[in-house]
């Protein structure tokens, strides 16, 4: 593997959620079109990430009264966390109470470094 395949590699988990610089989608979109050890490796990272945003539109959303019941019982701080991954790469998904107030949030996992993907009131 060449330094530009490391690179493409890199920027893939990125790209797929749209947070790449426009010079580095404007490489990285090139690379892609040469090289299909690359090509393969992002149409793993581009299902993936289709497959976890189709999961979270069909999530079913509990009425206001069943959010309202878990507010006034729940004490601040986290109420679920799902990962999936591993330390070089992973996906969290999470929920959380702050005040009267549930959270929904997503963050991706990078060599141990966490970005924000979107956190959201649910």
């Amino acid at each position: 593997m060449n330094r530009d395949c490391e690179l493409c590699r890199e920027l893939l988990p990125w790209y797929a959620v749209g947070v790449v610089g426009a010079a580095e989608r404007i490489h990285l979109e090139e690379h892609l079109e040469s090289c299909a050890e690359c090509r393969a490796e992002w149409a793993q990272v581009a299902e993936l990430a289709r497959a976890v945003q189709e999961t979270l539109r069909e999530l079913p959303s509990p009425g206001e009264r069943v959010w309202g019941g878990i507010t006034a019982r729940v004490q601040p701080g986290p109420l679920a966390r799902v990962d999936v991954g591993s330390f070089l790469l992973g996906v969290s998904v999470w929920l959380t109470v702050r005040g009267r107030h549930v959270l929904l949030g997503g963050d991706l996992r990078l060599l141990g470094r966490k970005y924000r993907l979107f956190a959201e009131e649910a």
